[in-house]
């Protein structure tokens, strides 16, 4: 059985949010949602491997501690389980078989104008899939 979440237009960064795509995908659930947690407290750092130039070194390798995008991860990977244990899935068993992130729309641009000396700041938005399976 398979399970799904998503959260779409979500007010993050899709790079970090990316990067730790790549860091939870493949692992237990039990141990993504505890990894996720340790970023949220800046005890684990986010190896950063796509986009890492003029990224500070954190334990050897570029990395970060991507605070919001981690918070909005952990309500997806809860939203997940919750879903799993509707179904009546076994929650120990649980693997993150798919994760996938987009960038998002964008948001309306917006700026104080006064003699155009305010550039108009346009947030972007990511879009994040997620699926899990039990292991047997």
């Amino acid at each position: 059985m398979i399970a799904n979440a998503r959260g779409w237009h979500l007010s993050v960064s899709h790079k970090s949010s990316r990067e730790i795509a790549t860091a939870i995908r493949g692992k237990p659930l039990d141990d993504a949602i505890s990894f996720v947690q340790s970023v949220i407290k800046k005890e684990t750092p986010v190896e950063m491997k796509r986009f890492n130039r003029k990224v500070g070194h954190k334990r050897g390798k570029p990395g970060r501690y991507p605070v919001k995008a981690a918070g909005e991860m952990l309500k997806i990977l809860k939203n997940v389980k919750a879903n799993a244990e509707y179904k009546g899935m076994e929650l120990d068993k649980l693997v993150i078989s798919r994760i996938e992130v987009y960038r998002g729309s964008h948001k309306r641009p917006y700026g104080a104008r006064a003699f155009c000396k305010a550039p108009k700041s346009r947030g972007r938005k990511a879009n994040v899939s997620l699926s899990v399976e039990e292991m047997k």
